[in-house]
């Protein structure tokens, strides 16, 4: 079904925030837990953010602000410009010649003319939606609220406007102002499934889970361009709240509507890999390698579940080729090196890529349980002590970590401490 606007020009925006905030939102939810393996919670609770922030705002405002032109951009500066010479309080020309720079991305010469047409008409509200607009892309999210909402109060028939500074609220963390702005707009174009889309992700946010739901599925039913996102954003959500076969479903359906649709392939192999079904898994991460041979990610994430089923060099391959091409991810992929050198019984190995984690975050503590460990193999005991003790520092409930000092312990005859720690990772697993 396509969908249905106003009589309004067509002024496209990238908004590449939503990628962002996924990934920062991905990265605070991260657990340490047992093994490396797996990150599947935050990498899909990345996914279910970005994918869903992270879409094209489309810009529209009325023909009674903005006259439409088939000129380009330059073309536009240059006629305002000379007009301007003659007249330079023409408030008309000065936003088109705003506008214009807008779309060439000249934004302090964007917002210098709409200052200026303010100043000679100060109750213009195509002025302050553009100044909103270009507030928003750089990221001064508040300094856009109130521009859009003097630009409403001006004029409230920019219906518009109210989806935008939605996305303003939403990217500033304003959820209930957010949800209420989608909400007005929807109301006129209840057929504008990208304000589904959204409102279902700020409900999201909000814990609303029902009506994240209920958004998600609109969108479905609306059959537009948003359709395979949401089966996605939809999958992510059910993976969240623990329904992983409707979530193995719409991941399904989003690749069988779009074969080459990475986030599908990243998230079903996430989930795949939580069954512990690795071979899908690698089916799943191996597409991606196939479209975007150099995809990190996707060589990080092969790389866990080629070590969940104990092929240590297939995973030592990929966690390199991670490295080649540019993961971010450098502490976790060097200590999966060394848990993976660890497990061929390359302790030196081990050790080097365990130190070079620690230096990439001196706070994560699966560097220290693995390093500890190659040095107890190594019969390095006072090492190996200070490296579990360090680890459990800094996770408390890290089981590992107890079991390798408890088997420390029983080396060095310390049988009261070992049985100890024998006991507290046994309670830490039946929690």
């Amino acid at each position: 079904m396509k969908e249905r606007f106003p009589e309004f020009i067509d002024i496209y925006v990238a908004a590449l925030v939503g990628a962002v905030i996924g990934s920062i939102i991905a990265a605070l939810m991260i657990t340490i837990i047992r093994q490396e393996s797996l990150r599947s919670a935050s990498v899909v609770s990345g996914a279910l953010i970005g994918g869903i922030v992270g879409i094209n705002v489309q810009r529209r405002l009325g023909k009674k602000y903005y006259p439409s032109s088939s000129k380009g951009p330059q073309s536009i500066i240059s006629d305002t410009s000379k007009k301007l010479r003659s007249n330079p309080s023409n408030v008309e020309l000065l936003v088109q010649r705003g506008q214009a720079y807008r779309k060439i991305e000249e934004y302090a010469k964007a917002i210098a003319d709409f200052n200026t047409a303010l100043t000679f008409n100060p109750s213009l509200p195509a002025a302050y939606a553009e100044r909103a607009l270009i507030h928003y892309i750089q990221q001064r999210y508040v300094t856009a609220e109130e521009d859009y909402t003097t630009a409403l109060e001006l004029d409230n028939s920019l219906l518009r406007l109210y989806f935008e500074r939605a996305e303003a609220y939403r990217a500033s963390g304003a959820d209930d102002k957010a949800v209420a702005d989608y909400t007005k707009y929807l109301q006129h174009y209840p057929q504008y499934s990208l304000a589904f889309l959204n409102r279902g992700y700020t409900y999201y946010k909000t814990n609303d889970l029902e009506a994240a739901e209920g958004d998600l599925t609109h969108v479905i039913q609306l059959e537009n361009q948003y359709v395979d996102q949401a089966y996605v954003s939809r999958a992510n959500l059910y993976y969240l709240i623990g329904n992983k076969e409707k979530a193995l479903a719409d991941y399904d359906e989003a690749l069988l509507r779009s074969p080459n649709m990475l986030s599908a392939y990243q998230a079903r192999g996430e989930l795949h890999q939580s069954f512990t079904q690795y071979d899908r898994a690698i089916a799943d991460f191996t597409a991606i390698i196939n479209i975007e041979p150099t995809n990190a990610e996707a060589y990080l994430n092969r790389g866990f579940a080629y070590y969940s089923k104990q092929e240590y060099q297939q995973a030592i391959h990929d966690y390199m080729c991670a490295i080649e091409f540019g993961t971010p991810d450098l502490s976790l992929v060097h200590n999966n090196l060394g848990a993976a050198f660890r497990a061929l019984h390359k302790y030196d190995k081990a050790i080097a890529d365990c130190t070079e984690a620690i230096g990439f975050n001196p706070q994560f503590p699966n560097p220290y349980y693995h390093r500890g460990a190659a040095y107890l193999a190594l019969g390095n005991y006072e090492q190996a002590l200070s490296d579990l003790n360090e680890a459990i520092q800094l996770n408390a409930e890290y089981a590992d970590a107890y079991e390798e000092r408890a088997n420390l312990y029983r080396v060095i005859g310390n049988q009261d401490q070992s049985i100890n720690d024998q006991a507290q990772a046994q309670a830490i697993r039946h929690r």
